[in-house]
């Protein structure tokens, strides 16, 4: 049977700490859809700048200072002699001391931005990589650590004394914020669109990035005697019929996931350096999703010989053209063979 009283169902007292963790982790959670399944834009960096720049630090305070700060004069129910406060005894009291809203909302920015480096830092450590998928995961798990801390800690506390989300505060503050006279409401108001504005910029600018900041690194790799992919050692003599063993590395840094084409020619070049005769050895079609690199071993065997022959690496972002070249091509890879008849 519910308790009830003169005003209806009492409460229970741990039901705001359980919206507020729903909010928390609903967030989390499309941060986590939003950056898995769509395009970047708008939309997706709202989430994320709210998921990187203010969830991790705002759990963080609540484990940190799960105490609320009591308001001026009255507590969250409007008693203005606190005797809620004095019907009995605290079930626990901590000793970290209490913030203000205002001091817990700079903390949750400020401690999100310091959160990043040692992030990143346990990820180079374990050998994670730096990719989309596993930063929105590392910053999810940190999130959601946090928010089970500041859960367990306000839990000690007796109701009246722990931290919720100050909901009723900020509507009382909002609200008196526009009931002066015309000039006060009028400058609170300016206030407001100038913060959003602001936070709307900031986030624009996080989001779309300058023009010439995406880009694809494309290299010609092959592997050492000791198993290792690195720059150098190519095979760039040939016998007739023999073939050489390469490894084309392409790593995305466009923002989104990438289809490349890739197309090899062998090309032999004039005294002038122009290609006059061109054949297609091979073409390579590798999708690359965003922040990740991705490496395609494959063999070449060219089909002409001379000492003036070019392997020419065309990478395009799609489909290539039916007549592809250096000037269509988006990524372009060059190396000199020399290639003698068989004996």
């Amino acid at each position: 049977m519910s308790s009830t009283n003169a005003t209806g169902p009492v409460p229970s007292p741990r039901a705001p700490m359980v919206v507020e963790a729903a909010v928390v982790l609903s967030l989390v959670a499309l941060f986590v859809v939003s950056v898995s399944l769509f395009e970047p834009g708008l939309p997706r960096g709202v989430v994320a700048v709210v998921a990187l720049l203010f969830l991790p630090g705002y759990t963080l305070t609540t484990a940190l200072f799960p105490e609320r700060t009591p308001s001026d004069g009255a507590d969250d129910d409007g008693d203005p002699d606190g005797d809620a406060r004095r019907r009995g005894p605290p079930v626990h009291r901590l000793t970290s001391p209490a913030i203000t809203d205002w001091e817990r909302f700079v903390l949750s920015f400020g401690l999100s931005v310091a959160l990043v480096p040692p992030m990143g830092l346990l990820m180079a450590a374990a050998g994670v990589p730096f990719t989309t998928l596993t930063v929105v995961f590392v910053v999810g798990g940190v999130i959601v650590v946090g928010l089970l801390f500041g859960v367990v800690r306000r839990a000690r506390l007796a109701t009246d004394e722990r931290y919720t989300l100050p909901s009723d505060r900020l509507a009382r503050r909002a609200q008196s914020a526009f009931a002066g006279d015309r000039v006060e409401v009028a400058v609170n108001l300016l206030l407001v669109v100038a913060a959003v504005s602001t936070l709307f910029a900031f986030t624009f600018a996080v989001v779309e990035p300058e023009v010439g900041s995406t880009y694809t690194q494309a290299s010609l790799l092959t592997e050492n005697e000791a198993g290792e992919l690195v720059a150098g050692g190519y095979q760039s003599t040939f016998s007739g019929g023999d073939s050489g063993e390469y490894v084309l590395s392409l790593e995305n840094h466009e923002g989104a996931r990438v289809e490349y084409s890739v197309v090899v020619e062998l090309q032999r070049l004039s005294e002038a350096g122009d290609p006059v005769e061109t054949s297609t050895l091979r073409r390579l079609d590798v999708a690359v999703a965003d922040g990740e690199t991705r490496t395609v071993r494959h063999t070449l065997r060219p089909d002409r010989y001379g000492d003036r022959l070019r392997l020419t690496y065309l990478v395009y972002r799609g489909t290539p053209p039916e007549d592809p070249g250096t000037d269509s091509a988006y990524r372009t890879l060059t190396l000199w063979v020399e290639v003698t008849p068989p004996e």
